[in-house]
């Protein structure tokens, strides 16, 4: 009886050949898409001199990228350790990994150190 109504993920590369399409997330596709998000954020974060919001820049970019959510932060906590930009939360404190980035948080252009020679 309930055979006739749903959906079984499993069943639909068979059923409609949706898997030929190419458009899932493999390692491979996942790397990709934080490799080329990290190219392509900081020039967006360096406009805003003020910061933008994560919550900001995810829902004016996201549906320009077969991105989530997890690898737009991803792509964020890698541009902090290169030191490009950062991350700073509403209580000030700075965000250093994915996992505790909210929509809240802003995005700023990294400060630069300045050397005396």
């Amino acid at each position: 009886m309930f055979r006739g109504l749903g959906y079984s993920a499993d069943r639909d590369r068979a059923f409609t050949g949706q898997g030929a399409f190419g458009f899932c997330f493999d390692d491979l596709a996942g790397e990709s898409s934080v490799t080329t998000l990290m190219e392509q954020l900081p020039p967006l974060i360096y406009a805003h001199d003020d910061g933008l919001s994560f919550g900001e820049l995810f829902a004016t970019t996201c549906n320009l990228s077969p991105a989530d959510s997890v690898r737009y932060k991803e792509a964020l906590e890698r541009l902090v350790q290169h030191k490009e930009i950062d991350i700073v939360g509403q209580d000030g404190a700075r965000r250093l990994k994915a996992s505790t980035i909210t929509d809240k948080d802003q995005l700023l252009p990294a400060t630069q150190k300045t050397f005396g020679f």
